[in-house]
Formats: structure tokens, sequence, C-alpha cells
């Protein structure tokens, strides 16, 4: 089965057309290595976004961390 490269990259997927070029053999290990790497990036992200948020006082955190994240 195919993986589906324009709901894992959203409208990025559009500009890698040779994508439909690898071999099927490849397809699902090249979907695992990226859906990994932005698991990570998210979750590097949001370690960023904790630690950061350690300059903020407590009371405005609440507040900081929801308009940062929208």
């Amino acid at each position: 089965m195919k993986p589906d490269w324009k709901h894992l990259l959203r409208h990025h997927a559009d500009d890698l057309p040779d994508l439909d070029e690898l071999p099927p053999e490849h397809h699902q290990q090249l979907h695992d290595w990226v859906s990994d790497t932005i698991r990570r990036e998210a979750h590097a992200l949001e370690s960023a976004l904790e630690s950061a948020l350690e300059f903020v006082p407590r009371l405005l955190r609440g507040a900081v961390k929801k308009l940062v994240s929208g």
C-alpha cells in the first residue's frame, strides 16, 4: 500500500513530484522516516517552548503559552 504523502507533508507534497518514481519498497520506509522526523521536530519544539516559558513569571505562563501556541 502506497503512503499518503499529501496527508503527511500537507501542501509540500506537490513540490516533490519525484516521490512517485521511487520503487514501491522504498515508499513505506521513507514515509516512516519522514513521520518520525516530524514527530521528533514537534517534540523538540514543545520542549523549547516549555524551556522558554521558564523565563516568564509563573502567573503569566498560561496566557503567554496560549499566545505563542496559537
